[in-house]
């Protein structure tokens, strides 16, 4: 079975998101890959090793292909960086934190974040947030 650590420690540099990335938009061959990633050969089958190791990639018929669970990786991958784009409107809702009520806050989400993902996850934990305070408020005053 694979870890967590083993698949980012897979995907944790540059070069290797680089290569995974080829990977996803070519899946083809190694010459090809290797020339878009820009990687030695001995730089690329280390990658690619550590790739087909945490379960991200197969080789099929000479031709490397993302897995189901590389996709799903490469899915996490494109939110983180939705996230690092949209880094500053996150940072301005944090400074909002819970002081505001629930109802302007989901506002100015929904007026700031534009991924679809990004904006129901801060919604959800905005949700939650907001739930766990209520009942800790009743719990301190019912003892």
């Amino acid at each position: 079975m694979v870890s967590e650590a083993q698949v980012l420690k897979a995907l944790s540099n540059d070069k290797s998101l680089t290569l995974f990335d080829a990977i996803a938009l070519e899946g083809g061959d190694s010459e090809n890959i290797m020339k878009r990633s820009k990687l030695n050969r001995k730089g690329y089958y280390l990658r690619i090793s550590a790739l087909i190791k945490s379960g991200l990639v197969e080789k099929r018929k000479g031709r490397y292909y993302l897995t189901s669970f590389g996709e799903v990786a490469l899915e996490a991958r494109q939110l983180i960086g939705s996230g690092i784009k949209d880094y500053w409107r996150l940072k301005a809702i944090n400074s909002i934190g819970l002081e505001l009520p629930q109802q302007e806050r989901n506002q100015i989400i929904e007026a700031l974040i534009d991924k679809k993902e990004i904006k129901e996850l801060l919604l959800r934990r905005a949700h939650d947030a907001v739930t766990k305070q209520n009942q800790q408020q009743k719990n301190t005053r019912a003892t």
